[in-house]
């Protein structure tokens, strides 16, 4: 039941097909191993609980910072309510101390990169808003079962939905019962996450602030399915079915769900260029960033603080071919002998080689490749070298990935199992 709601929820489906947003998708699919060694710490199953936290935080810090970020300060919030608990013991305190700093070492690849690019350049860094969730879409696309990318619509979808009301309806129908606070809890975190994502709050005003960085709210549904799906789960150990009407939710979810895919599929049409979905290719490349339709992120900046990424009217640039870090290209200019931007993006601390003809050239600027054209047609290869240190630190991270798995595997112990009575 809990890998069918976390799996076959709309917000799932929304990052794999409609956003495509494969960073938040992989950060998403490592969130349960965090999940899982906190519980296994919070249980008392110190053995290898610090562990799962380690390879889950490790995984999500090399696929999306943002991600990295809110679990993060979730952790610590929790962290924080079991101490004013007191709950926290020494041991706690350390395991989540190891499971940090082995965490780190696995994602020191990723991390020292941005790290070293920051320091050295001046970025233009990912814009800030929050968006909001707004029921009247929610309900909308919820009822006709659909999942639209407007970020003010995201929900779980019509089964998930169903489903959450369902443990709604009973938790108000057992209020006085102290046994459904195992599950309660977890089932009121889904609920708070729900809410603070309402267009209920004048939360725009912080737009600009630090909190604007989140930029969609809809992105604490992650939590949401997170913390629903243990409380099924839960609800579940307690209240056992008969296993058909597992297997009737579940398939009744599934297709429900993949019902909703088959309608988006069907409902894609081409999206036209310029407003921000233009399909990157060797083809479109020029064009799109001549339409302005992409986010500059983390591009370097020139001295006047504008968008280093530019193009040059005066060219035409097509892929010949690509292989690593060398490409090739064919760029055409009207006239020759003539000093042209082009949209390649240069960053301090990089080692890149440009031939331009077969005779190697030197950028006019620091930030992207400024060269003058010896002809009209003209055959340009880039290549750039990655520092010293990145081969160092992808090292360190894949021997900290092995360690965290013989680590698991070495706490391995059929009795370091969770109990039905998965609490904070």
């Amino acid at each position: 039941m809990g890998v069918t709601i976390y799996l076959f929820n709309a917000y799932h489906f929304e990052l794999l097909y409609a956003r495509t947003a494969i960073g938040e998708l992989l950060a998403y699919t490592f969130l349960p191993l965090v999940l899982l060694g906190c519980l296994k710490i919070w249980n008392n199953s110190k053995a290898n609980g610090w562990w799962w936290i380690a390879l889950g935080m490790a995984s999500i810090a090399n696929s999306h910072l943002l991600s990295l970020l809110m679990v993060t300060i979730l952790l610590g919030g929790a962290e924080v309510y079991r101490w004013y608990q007191r709950k926290v013991d020494k041991a706690e305190l350390l395991g989540f101390l190891k499971a940090g700093a082995v965490s780190l070492i696995a994602a020191s690849y990723s991390l020292g990169n941005i790290i070293y690019l920051s320091l050295n350049n001046q970025l233009t860094l990912p814009f800030k808003n929050l968006i909001t969730i707004d029921l009247t879409q929610v309900n909308q696309s919820i009822l006709t079962n659909k999942f639209v990318e407007m970020a003010g619509s995201w929900n779980l979808g019509l089964p998930v939905s169903i489903l959450f009301g369902y443990l709604m309806i009973q938790w108000l129908r057992q209020a006085q019962n102290v046994k459904i606070k195992e599950w309660t809890a977890w089932l009121k975190a889904a609920v708070i996450s729900v809410v603070v994502t309402l267009n209920w709050w004048p939360l725009e005003k912080l737009a600009t602030t630090p909190l604007g960085t989140i930029q969609f709210l809809g992105r604490l549904l992650c939590l949401t399915a997170l913390f629903l799906m243990v409380a099924v789960v839960v609800y579940c150990n307690q209240q056992p079915f008969k296993k058909r009407i597992y297997w009737m939710i579940m398939i009744l979810t599934g297709a429900l769900a993949l019902s909703s895919l088959f309608e988006f599929n069907q409902s894609m049409t081409p999206v036209p260029a310029g407003d921000g979905h233009q399909i990157v290719t060797p083809s479109t490349y020029l064009s799109t960033i001549e339409a302005g339709s992409y986010l500059p992120e983390y591009h370097p900046k020139t001295l006047q603080g504008k968008d280093a990424l530019i193009s040059n009217d005066k060219v035409k640039i097509s892929a010949i071919k690509t292989i690593g870090n060398q490409g090739e290209y064919l760029v055409v200019s009207s006239k020759p002998k003539r000093v042209v931007d082009l949209p390649f993006a240069k960053y301090k601390g990089i080692s890149y080689q440009f031939q331009l003809n077969g005779k190697v050239v030197h950028s006019q600027s620091n930030t992207h490749l400024k060269v003058k054209l010896s002809k009209k047609t003209n055959r340009l290869i880039v290549s750039s070298k990655a520092p010293q240190f990145d081969y160092w630190l992808i090292l360190i991270s894949i021997v900290a990935y092995v360690m965290m798995v013989v680590g698991l595997w070495q706490s391995r112990d059929s009795k370091n199992r969770l109990n039905g009575d998965i609490v904070i």
